[in-house]
């Protein structure tokens, strides 16, 4: 039961944060070197919040 709410969990996450992520690049200068250091920290950031969940869907209470 864990996993499946864990994997619904991050499937929400991932979309709110997708959806975040396109709504704030519209706000940014079009220049390429802002958008490459905005999606580079996006690509790199998204994983941060997964680590608990993962931890608490797989039962490992470290």
């Amino acid at each position: 039961m864990r996993a499946a709410l864990g994997s619904l969990a991050i499937i929400v996450y991932l979309t709110v944060y997708i959806v975040l992520v396109v709504t704030l690049v519209d706000f940014l200068p079009g220049h390429w070197a802002v958008q490459l250091v905005f999606f580079t920290i996006a690509g790199v950031i998204w994983v941060l919040p997964l680590k608990p969940v993962l931890r608490w869907a797989q039962g490992d209470h470290r």
